[in-house]
């Protein structure tokens, strides 16, 4: 059964909400490895593919670490895209993105 566009990347976007929380609790160390080399794979929802990238952005200004996780679907010539970031402190507190922050990150 293939499942809407709509329907398509609200599973995305909660699949990648999952697993960018998930990366926030994740040893500093491993997270640091995703700034370097950023980890993608291939999942399949409603019977389409969908593109996932995790990678992570040091903010030594601010000493806390950009951990994002994004889903793109290719439509014809185009790509759709949904992210989801949030900055994680030194201390280990974790605060979701807001929007600016998205532009700030190339989105």
């Amino acid at each position: 059964m293939k499942f809407s566009t709509k329907k398509v990347f609200e599973e995305a976007f909660a699949a990648i909400k999952a697993e960018g929380l998930a990366l926030a609790h994740k040893q500093e160390k491993e997270l640091r490895a995703l700034i370097d080399a950023p980890s993608e794979s291939v999942i399949e929802i409603g019977g389409q593919k969908i593109q996932i990238t995790k990678w992570v952005e040091d903010h030594p200004e601010s000493d806390s670490l950009a951990i994002m996780v994004d889903a793109r679907k290719q439509v014809a010539f185009l790509q759709q895209v949904v992210a989801f970031g949030v900055f994680r402190q030194k201390n280990g507190e974790i605060i979701e993105m807001k929007e600016t922050d998205y532009y700030a990150h190339g989105y």
